[in-house]
């Protein structure tokens, strides 16, 4: 934001009126009454937890996204769905996939077309360019919930596996130490035969 260099802290705009809040790591500030968040991961290079902003604070407000949630919607689409920074609406299906998103202009990239492609950090977590539609079009990525549940299905079956397996060669330890130690047959049937 401008002129906040020669503002008081957490304070910017040409006559200083506009509020933000100066994030816990002091590289973050968050505009338009957003609020500063630990993000869940630590930065794989310095294993600090760095900041995002919150722009859902803002939504009774006005709506806002961007690395600080600086940038206002210019337009309002469908679904609660907007787009910042003279983007255009869009709303596609690709290979069965339903994307609601942004056709950006050349400098702006997210599905809000909230980030200028000169200064941006990385990648954008859960977005990205969806090429099949545009250039320049932006979606967020739907979240395939069937394959987060056949994960948790295939876990559990697996330790499930792991655990009787397990105890099955305990058992057929124990049955091999005692016929060693007594030479007499064993007919005790645990329904663990290894062979």
């Amino acid at each position: 934001y401008e002129n906040i260099e020669n503002c008081p802290n957490e304070r910017s705009g040409y006559d200083c009126s506009i509020p933000y809040e100066q994030c816990m790591d002091k590289s973050r500030k968050c505009f338009n009454n957003s609020k500063c968040t630990r993000n869940k991961k630590r930065d794989p290079i310095t294993q600090k937890y760095g900041y995002s902003c919150d722009c859902t604070y803002a939504e009774g407000i006005s709506i806002t996204a961007g690395y600080e949630c600086e940038h206002t919607a210019t337009v309002l689409c469908q679904k609660d769905h907007f787009c910042t920074n003279d983007g255009r609406c869009g709303s596609y299906s690709v290979h069965k996939h339903h994307f609601l998103g942004c056709h950006c202009p050349d400098d702006f990239a997210g599905k809000h077309c909230q980030y200028l492609k000169e200064t941006m950090e990385g990648y954008m977590e859960g977005e990205a360019a969806v090429p099949e539609v545009g250039d320049n079009f932006y979606a967020q990525i739907p979240e395939d919930k069937s394959s987060t549940g056949m994960n948790i299905v295939l876990f559990v079956t697996g330790s499930l596996a792991i655990a009787v397996l397990a105890y099955c060669l305990v058992l057929e330890r124990r049955k091999r130490k005692m016929l060693i130690t007594t030479n007499a047959p064993m007919s005790v049937d645990d329904g663990c035969e290894l062979t």
